[in-house]
């Protein structure tokens, strides 16, 4: 299994070699069961809910929304295969932003460009599971853009000295996992990845397939996340775009009996099944790039 691990890590090297010699830099954040995985895992809290569980509406900067925008364009199509589908956005009134918001825009210095005032709407990825596990994987070693402000260039390059993010080029925001035993999800969230720093990113891996998934289980996700790295790999070859602090969002179905079902349905593919009912190996993982609010074409 030490091998499956580091074959996934591999891809992953290449991956950040392709994002710092075309200078495309990847950060992140989002990242428990419903909408509170995209927020928890990785600490962020500018997703909320939407009236419908298939979207959620982040509060974000012009340029993230202006990235979605220009996503759609034609050119960018196998490249959105691998970015959550965009619903659209709306600008909110600066007088409308708290005044924690502003207070926080003004001690920071944060340039226009990246004060948060747009929402946008986006795909919720995980409506298709019934218990979400999750690991935020940020790539590249520079998390800032040129238009970020002293400080946050600070920030970002101590807890870059703090972990294994420059040796590697990769660091492990946060991770969920369902514990079927229990009933309960297991979170490493990104404040014990930083204290933490000390374990390295194989283990981070390891916690993200636990060993009460089963052997195949693991295997069968490793191998496609790992095929989804080299489309992935091969798309940003052909992609002229400057990222600045994304993740890599992997995702996978954590109720182990769906696994099971998905098997059977193999094994007896003849055998006749309600469409609704058919279990799709798309239905049991996810691989998607997200946060663009450092992004520009």
């Amino acid at each position: 299994m030490q091998d499956l691990y580091y074959l996934l890590l591999s891809p992953l090297r290449i991956v950040y070699w392709l994002l710092t010699t075309y200078a495309i830099f990847l950060k992140g954040g989002t990242g428990v069961p419903s909408l509170y995985s995209l927020t928890q895992v990785a600490g962020h809290g500018d997703v909320t809910s939407t009236n419908s569980t298939k979207a959620i509406v982040k509060k974000t900067n012009r340029i993230e929304a202006s990235f979605y925008i220009t996503l759609a364009q034609p050119q960018h199509a196998q490249l959105r295969h691998f970015v959550p589908q965009f619903y659209g956005y709306h600008q909110i009134p600066s007088t409308q932003l708290s005044l924690k918001r502003r207070l926080r825009h003004a001690v920071l210095g944060t340039s226009l460009l990246q004060q948060k005032t747009y929402q946008i709407h986006l795909e919720n990825v995980l409506t298709k599971y019934n218990h979400p596990a999750l690991m935020d994987l940020k790539l590249g070693v520079r998390r800032y853009d040129d238009n970020a402000s002293f400080l946050k260039r600070v920030q970002m390059i101590a807890l870059s000295q703090i972990t294994d993010f420059q040796q590697r080029g990769v660091y492990v925001e946060g991770v969920q996992v369902y514990n079927p035993h229990t009933r309960t999800y297991i979170r490493h969230t990104s404040w014990l990845s930083r204290v933490q720093a000390a374990v390295d990113t194989t283990t981070s891996f390891q916690r993200f397939f636990p060993t009460h998934l089963p052997k195949a289980y693991r295997k069968f996700l490793i191998k496609r996340f790992r095929r989804r790295l080299d489309e992935l790999t091969e798309t940003i070859r052909r992609q002229e775009v400057r990222i600045y602090g994304s993740s890599l969002l992997f995702s996978y179905e954590g109720d182990v009996q769906r696994w099971y079902l998905y098997q059977a349905q193999r094994a007896n593919s003849e055998a006749k099944v309600d469409c609704r009912q058919r279990i799709r190996s798309a239905d049991l993982f996810d691989f998607k790039l997200i946060d663009f609010a450092h992004a520009t074409w």
